[in-house]
């Protein structure tokens, strides 16, 4: 892993005035949480994954136990450069305070596109390289997989469900766990992704919610095929105690931030701070995908 990185986060310190280490313990939550007696796993995110007919896209709940976040997060777009000031990558990242960009959804100028979800395994590797930082370095990736190599290293610590996309349309799950095991799957069809392990064997934290969701979309799943399904889907609030679109209303303790969408095919990324799926909401952000250096 780029040293570079431990420089990003100094930076941030110093930008923020507050310690290194207070950055870096913002940047280390799901391993501290798994070392600690008294942690305990918080749900997160979701996200639908469809790639069949002519649509070629997904879109990712973006779920904290913080409501506040939703208007204290940052869409962040960096550029990097090389010692002789030419243009390396560009990359866009939705980014919480003090945290590396790559632990929310993000895309590099070398056509990928990428989210995450929390899983919580309990076999960790004490001692091992923390998720935050595999994730940033995926943002330097030139392919989909070239950024699953990155984050499949022998020396993790935790697991982490990534979502990636290319502009040509690919689009590619992978679930990680420690010491970097690793399940890839190539999406035909639709699919869904929350917080549980789908397809490795790895002893893991259930997750109320994560169940629920899943028992929602397999109702859901027969209907979904174009872009206006999968909001639909990651908007819909059916079940009355863990929903899709998530308000924090109990027994559920999270709230749902934002929803982003991939669309590969008309290649634009999308971002909606309200429930995507009503039919007066529009997103508040829309980028292009797949932009030269």
């Amino acid at each position: 892993i780029n040293a570079e990185y431990m420089g990003e986060l100094v930076g941030v310190a110093d930008g923020a005035e507050v310690s290194t280490d207070l950055v870096l313990l913002s940047n280390l939550r799901p391993e501290m949480n798994a070392a600690w007696p008294y942690g305990r796993h918080i749900s997160r995110c979701g996200d639908v994954l469809v790639s069949q007919g002519t649509t070629r896209a997904w879109a990712h709940n973006e779920d904290y136990i913080a409501p506040s976040f939703k208007y204290n997060n940052y869409l962040v777009h960096a550029s990097q450069y090389d010692p002789d000031g030419q243009l390396m990558l560009r990359f866009t990242g939705y980014v919480y305070p003090a945290a590396f960009a790559g632990w929310g959804p993000s895309f590099n100028s070398r056509g990928l596109s990428m989210s995450l979800n929390y899983v919580f395994p309990t076999n960790t590797k004490p001692g091992g390289l923390a998720t935050s930082f595999v994730s940033r370095d995926a943002i330097q990736a030139h392919t989909i997989e070239d950024a699953i190599a990155r984050v499949t290293v022998p020396g993790l610590m935790y697991g982490m469900n990534y979502n990636f996309g290319d502009c040509s349309g690919r689009i590619i799950t992978v679930e990680v766990g420690p010491h970097g095991v690793h399940n890839v799957l190539k999406v035909e069809g639709n699919y869904f992704h929350a917080n549980e392990y789908l397809r490795l064997d790895l002893p893991q934290a259930p997750d109320t919610s994560s169940t629920h969701r899943q028992n929602r979309w397999d109702e859901l799943k027969q209907s979904v095929n174009t872009t206006a399904d999968i909001l639909r889907v990651l908007g819909d609030t059916y079940d009355p105690e863990y929903p899709m679109y998530r308000d924090g209303r109990p027994p559920d303790d999270c709230w749902t931030l934002t929803t982003v969408m991939f669309d590969l095919t008309s290649r634009s990324f999308q971002l909606w701070l309200s429930n995507p799926s009503g039919r007066l909401t529009s997103p508040v952000v829309e980028l292009p995908l797949c932009g030269a250096v």
